[in-house]
């Protein structure tokens, strides 16, 4: 048995490293292939690159010039424009100018036409206002009269009543105070008797 796990652990010992040096073949091989293959690409990103920058010069020189063609023609374009739009606007503005001139002498004339009319109307009823004011002056004048007449009727009876009020309060407040003092007066007598009464069955006790 000890023969035979020996050779089992030396037969194990020998694939591990074969597999070891298999392992570190393929490994050497296919980074060989690799670097190979990074090289190729590397050369030909190089060329492609180069290539593309120089189509890519290319169309830009293409785009600039077509580019400042079209601004030529857009500039020559907007100068045509404006100009025929400088002319147009001129033309309005004078016609506008010209119907605004005509427009604001007739609001002149109509202004004035009414400015008459309304003056006109405002002194008629001004005159209409002035003739109401009297008429209403002598109504409140008039009425005026009448309330302060009846003010002073009233007034009048309001000082007859007080004064006649006055006498009748009068005639009882003397006619209380003399109530009171006979009042009193039959109080303090038949106390007094009282009082003597008490005195005298004291005494009599004593």
């Amino acid at each position: 048995i000890l023969n035979a796990s020996t050779k089992l652990s030396m037969t194990i010992t020998n694939s591990g490293d074969t597999l070891i040096d298999r392992i570190n073949e393929s490994s050497m091989s296919i980074f060989d292939s690799v670097e190979g293959r990074l090289d190729s690409i590397t050369d030909r990103l190089s060329t492609s690159g180069e290539a593309f920058a120089s189509l890519l010069d290319t169309r830009i020189a293409k785009l600039t010039d077509t580019t400042d063609g079209l601004t030529r023609s857009l500039t020559d374009l907007l100068d045509d424009r404006t100009t025929g739009m400088v002319s147009l606007l001129g033309g309005a503005a004078r016609t506008l100018n010209s119907e605004f001139e005509a427009s604001l002498n007739g609001i002149e004339r109509t202004l004035a036409e009414r400015g008459q009319a309304l003056i006109s109307e405002f002194q008629t009823r001004a005159e209409a206002l002035d003739t109401g004011t009297q008429k209403l002056n002598a109504a409140l004048e008039a009425r005026a009269r009448q309330i302060n007449e009846t003010l002073v009727e009233r007034a009048r009876e309001i000082a007859h009543t007080f004064a006649e009020s006055k006498d009748t309060l009068s005639a009882m407040i003397d006619q209380g105070k003399t109530q009171i003092g006979a009042d009193m007066a039959d109080i303090v007598t038949s106390t007094s008797s009282m009082l003597e009464a008490r005195a005298s069955d004291f005494a009599g006790r004593m």
